[in-house]
């Protein structure tokens, strides 16, 4: 349980916040569903590949919102080349090691500038990362870290009750356990994204 520890504090902030929200948002939050792509982790294997998000947001006040976001990220595989061992031809090329990372984190976003059927977002996380290395399934290693998010979002209504937008998040690790040196210090993310608010609200400034 130690890992969890460090979630404590913005834990018992977030449910405070919340608290605040009026007795609606708590019945019906907004859900955000977001899949795009990772990139620029550091260390190896890198690449990037595949992200996913989905986050359950409560509105406390006019201009933020809060939740928590579920994720996983494909960080990227080491590709080698395949030999024949007794006459030594060139196979082709495969995947040696992948690497991917899943996790929760406590999340907040502050509306910075408001437009008739548009807006765009700052956002922060503080939360946990699992970080598996595997060979074909094949679960070579894992550790945990604490991290900590901020990232940018544009997002335009297109119906009642839906947005679609585009946002682009920077992950910063720290704490890791059994790891090395080898884990993701940092990466990035770069995602469409759509939003399900289930309720009519005024986009006016």
């Amino acid at each position: 349980m130690r890992p969890f520890r460090p979630l404590l504090a913005p834990a018992l902030a977030a449910l405070a916040l919340l608290a605040a929200s009026t007795a609606g948002a708590w019945s019906r939050p907004e859900l955000d569903l977001s899949f795009g792509q990772s990139f620029g982790p550091d260390g190896q294997p890198s690449g990037g590949g595949t992200s996913i998000a989905f986050a359950p947001m409560w509105p406390a006040g006019d201009r933020t919102r809060f939740g928590v976001s579920l994720f996983a990220d494909d960080i990227g595989s080491t590709i080698v080349p395949l030999t024949d061992l007794n006459s030594g031809q060139y196979l082709g090329l495969s995947a040696s090691l992948h690497r991917w990372t899943w996790g929760a984190a406590w999340r907040g976003d502050v509306v910075a500038l408001r437009r008739p059927h548009w807006s765009s977002s700052l956002r922060g996380e503080w939360g946990w990362w699992r970080i598996e290395d595997d060979t074909r399934g094949t679960i070579l290693g894992a550790t945990s870290a604490i991290g900590v998010g901020a990232g940018l979002e544009a997002r335009r209504r297109f119906a009642e009750g839906h947005d679609i937008g585009f946002n682009v998040n920077y992950r910063q690790l720290f704490d890791a356990r059994e790891s090395n040196g080898r884990h993701p210090w940092h990466y990035a993310t770069a995602a469409v994204e759509w939003c399900w608010s289930g309720r009519a609200h005024s986009t006016a400034p």
